[in-house]
């Protein structure tokens, strides 16, 4: 799958800005179809920079070996997940029988918090004096809170905390010559 959005990632333990998507844009379009199935959430992680494909709040990161995203079927009957992936968009849908009481469910993120991304200077004597070029653009750091919140027509049932989550700045880089 190619996503031509950039995101941002750990290489060799630096943070590299790249084309992104991958396993993580499957991840949390999985996340968020269970979210909306109603379906209980075991293990969530978010990342550690905000992504370009879901808001903050709404991301699942995993990573072979160390963090997983793990949901639990919490209906009366199994359900069926149904995934395609088409020109770098991912579609998931969870299928199940109704139940007796079922509930529209709405997903809500609050900002908290905005921590501003900084400017840092980089040297590079191949450049005329006063040229510059910006290497990365960097990213805002968030601070979130979401919630998931059932609903029956206009009535709300139910409003919970699903997740507050931290988003790190990345800073933004320009090289020029310094001298």
């Amino acid at each position: 799958m190619q996503d031509t959005k950039k995101h941002l990632h750990m290489l060799g333990g630096k943070v590299v800005q790249d084309v992104g998507g991958g396993i993580c844009q499957i991840s949390s379009t999985l996340y968020n179809a269970v979210l909306l199935a109603n379906l209980e959430v075991v293990e969530r992680s978010n990342h550690h920079f905000l992504t370009s494909y879901v808001s903050a709040g709404l991301d699942a990161t995993v990573s072979w070996g160390t963090i997983d995203f793990k949901f639990k079927n919490t209906r009366k009957y199994p359900v069926k997940i149904q995934a395609i992936v088409k020109n770098g968009v991912v579609d998931i849908s969870v299928y199940g029988i109704k139940e007796d009481v079922e509930y529209e469910v709405v997903l809500q993120t609050k900002i908290l918090e905005t921590i501003p991304r900084e400017t840092i200077y980089e040297n590079n004597n191949e450049l005329e004096k006063g040229q510059e070029i910006v290497k990365t653009e960097g990213i805002d750091g968030k601070v979130s809170e979401t919630y998931r919140i059932l609903k029956q027509g206009d009535i709300i049932i139910s409003q919970s905390l699903l997740s507050k989550d931290s988003y790190e700045p990345m800073d933004k880089v320009i090289e020029r010559k310094e001298h």
